[in-house]
């Protein structure tokens, strides 16, 4: 107690003196010893002299060596000879010097039983708070230098050395200090040092050296320091990553709302103001510690959070490259900016780079379209869409589903449904093939016994010998319509069960004999009838089948024809691209023609251009023949122009 007494009046009386002496004298005066420290700095007015021994009261606008002092020595030293039983005394003058006296009476019968430990007179070596102070006045000095080599083993064995807990359950929170005052420092260790393990620096500088080697846990600096202050020392604590999180305390003598705000922004944790209570300081450590944990705690929940996020993306963007499925992301101005698998096969069918493109701008015959409408309703109104449409440069059917992305973008999945689509084809066509079965076996049903019963008619009708001349000829005519029309039904019912083998046939002979029955018609309406025959060889088919398929066509055009219409039937020899050699059919007329609507559904049951006069499963049961017999069929037609048919079957075809 006795060293931080004397060892506090010399420090200040350094700190002030640039020129003349500082005195230390002992004397004893009766029962008492008188202490006197002098100098011959700076002086103190006489305005500051009544509060000097009060903690935290510091003179503003001195000329100090140092350049911040803790208001805090004077005070300490005032209570410890008040422990002596003692009192001190000050007097200054301004630019004259100050003298401290310090008045303490003889023996111990004044001290408190107890509290006298030994008294022995033993010279102390110098260590501890003497060190500092020490090194402190020996950086004033300029004859320092002849005694460091007393201080400086001391020193170097006074260094604070790292704590080796037993268990990581005993480690206690590292705490740095950076204060250019001695007494602040070891104010602060005083009040810290049980309960931390404290790291002490004298200047920013090495603070930060410090910080950057052991990383401690919290850090208390104060702002005004040399080589490097408060406020650059914490920029630098800042901007490392290994110490950007370590809470930051600063204390500072400057008050108002104004400093604690200056520090706050520039990143501190907190901000206190001296003077400040043992209690204050302890709970704004524990807090910024505990806070400190928590932030910890959290970053670590937050980057094992983060792992699982990534390890979830990753298996999804894994799973996206394997499925199926087109999978494409657009953003906001429906560019591609990301493509699966899947998705980069069709960009390779399409020979096209999409990957930064604008959909729109890459692919313009989708404008207009469905796909359009739709990828702006889910951009526009941030909903899910689903559809599909039939993609014609790849000849595909794709089923999409498009949704809105938190980033204003969207994604598209696209499966290709075109075989799924080609199955229900298939099944429509089976239900409706074998509905058109029923169809005609109910038909034939219906009419084959009056068919009968008048064809008998007919034959007793040819038997009796009064018949002659033209009723004769009447009743002939009547004979072949009524085996013509029992032919039409037979081959109706029996086209869905064919087991007859093909054979070799004109086409000419069948084309005629189907006109043979539409002659009388076409002479009654006048209409012009133009063959075009050119020498074919004979077609493996079955007769019946394809002069169901002409009986249709030409039935078709002779309906459409007005009175002196055109009807051109032709057949000449002919070679399709893929070098398969064979015969064309044409039927055409300059009748009523086919919108393009119609065309479109031409082949389709029940479509008829007839109204109720027709029943729309004539062409839809010829294109199931000619299918059946690799015999491709091409229409071509136009309103109030007319239409033509043209069929090429092969020479060998091979009906299944």
């Amino acid at each position: 107690m006795w060293e931080k007494i004397i060892l506090n009046l010399i420090s200040n009386a350094l700190k002030s003196t640039f020129d003349g002496e500082i005195r230390v004298t002992v004397r004893s005066v009766g029962q008492q010893v008188l202490v006197s420290v002098s100098d011959t700095g700076t002086g103190i007015s006489e305005s500051d002299l009544p509060n000097l021994f009060q903690r935290f009261q510091r003179i503003d606008g001195a000329r100090r060596r140092s350049h911040e002092g803790s208001g805090i020595g004077l005070a300490l030293v005032q209570e410890l000879v008040e422990m002596h039983g003692g009192s001190i005394h000050v007097k200054s003058t301004i630019d004259v010097g100050t003298e401290f006296t310090l008045t303490l009476p003889l023996g111990r019968e004044h001290l408190p039983r107890g509290r006298v430990v030994s008294d022995g007179v033993t010279a102390s070596p110098l260590q501890g708070a003497s060190v500092a102070y020490v090194q402190e006045a020996m950086g004033w000095l300029g004859e320092g230098d002849r005694l460091r080599g007393e201080v400086a083993p001391v020193a170097a064995g006074d260094e604070p050395r790292k704590a080796t807990p037993a268990s990581s359950a005993e480690r206690k929170p590292v705490i740095l200090l950076a204060d250019d005052n001695a007494d602040m420092r070891e104010y602060v260790a005083g009040l810290l040092g049980e309960r931390f393990q404290l790291v002490e620096s004298d200047t920013g500088r090495t603070a930060l050296a410090k910080a950057q080697q052991l990383t401690p846990d919290l850090v208390l600096t104060d702002v005004m320091m040399p080589e490097m202050d408060g406020f650059a020392l914490l920029a630098a604590l800042r901007q490392n990553p290994v110490t950007r999180t370590v809470p930051v305390i600063m204390l500072s003598a400057r008050a108002g709302e104004e400093s604690r705000i200056d520090g706050i922004d520039a990143g501190a944790d907190d901000y206190l103001t001296k003077p400040f209570s043992a209690r204050e300081l302890l709970a704004r450590v524990d807090a910024q510690l505990k806070l400190a944990r928590l932030r910890k705690e959290a970053m670590e929940q937050e980057a094992a959070l983060n792992l699982e996020i990534s390890k979830a993306k990753r298996f999804a963007w894994e799973a996206l490259e394997h499925i199926p499925d087109v999978f494409y992301t657009f953003d906001r101005d429906f560019r591609f900016n990301y493509m699966n698998a899947a998705g980069a096969e069709i960009a390779r069918r399409l020979g096209k780079d999409l990957l930064g493109e604008c959909v729109w701008d890459l692919l313009p015959e989708l404008k207009g379209t469905v796909l359009e409408s739709s990828f702006q309703r889910a951009m526009e109104q941030r909903v899910a869409v689903e559809f599909e449409y039939y993609y014609e440069p790849l000849a595909s059917w794709f089923h999409y589903r498009i949704y809105p992305l938190p980033d204003d973008g969207i994604i598209m999945y696209a499966r290709d449904i075109t075989e799924t689509r080609k199955t229900e084809e298939a099944l429509r066509k089976s239900e409706q093939l074998a509905a058109a079965g029923r169809l005609a076996a109910s038909i034939a049903h219906e009419i084959n016994n009056p068919l009968e019963a008048v064809t008998n008619l007919l034959y007793l009708a040819n038997m009796d010998s009064n018949v002659m001349g033209n009723t004769r000829r009447l009743l002939d005519t009547a004979d072949k319509e009524l085996r013509r029309l029992s032919h039409i039904a037979a081959r109706s019912l029996k086209f869905y069960r064919q087991h007859t083998a093909p054979v070799l046939c004109s086409l000419e002979e069948l084309i005629e004999s189907v006109l043979f029955f539409y002659e009388t018609e076409i002479n009654m309406r006048d209409i012009s009838l133009e063959r075009r025959y050119r020498a074919v060889p004979p077609v493996l088919y079955h007769p019946g089948e394809f002069r169901q398929v002409i009986t249709n066509l030409i039935g078709n055009a002779v309906d459409a024809l007005p009175r002196r219409g055109c009807l051109v039937v032709g057949v000449r020899p002919s070679g399709y691209a893929s070098g398969c050699q064979g015969v064309t059919v044409t039927v055409a007329d300059n009748g009523c023609g086919m919108d393009q609507e119609v065309l479109g559904r031409l082949f389709q049951p029940f479509v008829t251009t007839k109204g109720e006069a027709g029943t729309g499963l004539g062409l839809w049961v010829s294109k199931g023949i000619l299918d059946k017999h690799h015999t491709r069929v091409a229409v071509r037609s136009r309103r109030d122009c007319g239409t033509v048919f043209r069929l090429f079957v092969p020479i060998e075809a091979s009906a299944s």
